[in-house]
């Protein structure tokens, strides 16, 4: 067992000083024998309690080191997302065949969503490990009501099991005495999974329950958006007059989020046939947008896209073409001609020009 050095050199430093001061003949002799032998004393014990110190090693450290995941596991996790999104979009395309009316719909919506993840599975695996951390944040707030249902639930997640995660989920949302809010905070992160699993209609219910027992802006946003695809149209107009209000109220007019539940409400009113109405919020989402994202943003492009095919619904071809081609020009300019958003509004601007012969 070795001493401990910094005492070592305090004694020597110390010693050092009393020589100096025994050559100075200015210094009393009788002071500084009194001097040194109350050092000599406190230097030997000073030396023996160091002698027998144990050196406490350094704590663990709070942050630790950075981990960064092998390439070669990343490339993993794509090819196995890549391959059950394959997997998933063969059992869709099997569902087709025997699908009609809504159903054949909301097949179609949910195999547009698989071949928009298969075009850059990196982003669409980037989205699912952003959606983990967002549902594990809900199980922290949930965990001091049911530990163990959120450990096992975050397990799930962190193997991923969505379908296990769903079932836990549900254990504490259906929980009778969960407090209003967490229980819509629950149900919010079933739609989630059901979502990212593309189950629209299970997302649909989900996001429902949580915008009515929670009319967030947020909530609102997801329960129109799955009603509208799975073509419950008659739900998603519900929701559609409460966004908007729960925009202004959250964010303030004249606000992308502003832009954006106008913009939802029209798809809704649009597809209940009320076309006039329905180009009057296009064209109101539009006004904001070009005095916030600007004319060149994509989802500015895809509201002109919007707007084009309303008023090709009223039969004005030729009023709707120049809406059509400007998202073009900005969409090949930002997404590239080959995304999907890209793709889809070339094609509906070709249908077009076919239905004007």
């Amino acid at each position: 067992m070795d001493a401990d050095p910094g005492i070592l050199d305090a004694i020597f430093g110390f010693w050092l000083d009393i020589w100096r001061a025994l050559k100075n003949p200015s210094i009393n002799g009788a002071v500084l024998a009194v001097v040194a032998v109350a050092g000599l004393t406190g230097g030997l014990l000073l030396w023996f309690f160091g002698f027998f110190k144990r050196a406490v090693p350094p704590g663990p450290s709070i942050t630790g080191p950075t981990v960064v995941m092998p390439l070669a596991d990343h490339d993993k996790r794509e090819a196995n997302y890549r391959t059950e999104l394959e997997r998933l979009h063969q059992q869709i395309s099997a569902l087709q065949t025997e699908a009609s009316g809504d159903q054949l719909v909301v097949l179609q919506a949910e195999k547009a969503e698989i071949e928009t993840r298969l075009s850059d599975v990196t982003a669409a695996l980037g989205a699912r490990d952003q959606l983990i951390t967002s549902l594990e944040a809900d199980l922290t707030r949930a965990a001091n009501e049911y530990p163990e249902v959120a450990a096992k639930a975050k397990a799930a997640l962190d193997g991923g099991d969505f379908d296990a995660a769903d079932s836990l989920f549900a254990q504490m949302e259906d929980a009778g005495d969960l407090a209003v809010l967490a229980t819509a905070r629950h149900a919010y992160s079933r739609g989630e999974i059901a979502e990212e699993r593309i189950r629209w209609v299970d997302a649909a219910r989900h996001y429902g329950k949580a915008a009515r027992l929670d009319g967030s802006f947020t909530n609102l946003k997801k329960a129109r958006e799955f009603s509208w695809r799975n073509g419950d149209y008659a739900v998603a107009l519900e929701f559609g007059p409460k966004l908007i209000t729960a925009a202004i109220a959250e964010f303030g007019e004249n606000t992308q989020e502003h832009a954006l539940a106008l913009n939802e409400h029209a798809l809704s009113v649009h597809a209940a046939g009320r076309f006039s109405e329905a180009e009057g919020l296009y064209r109101q989402a539009l006004d904001i947008d070009r005095a916030t994202i600007g004319e060149t943003h994509p989802d500015y492009a895809t509201r002109l896209n919007n707007l084009a095919a309303v008023v090709q619904s009223q039969g004005k071809f030729a009023a709707a073409e120049p809406f059509y081609q400007q998202a073009i020009v900005i969409l090949d300019a930002t997404l590239g001609p080959d995304h999907p958003t890209t793709v889809t509004i070339k094609a509906n601007y070709a249908a077009m020009q076919a239905k004007r012969g």
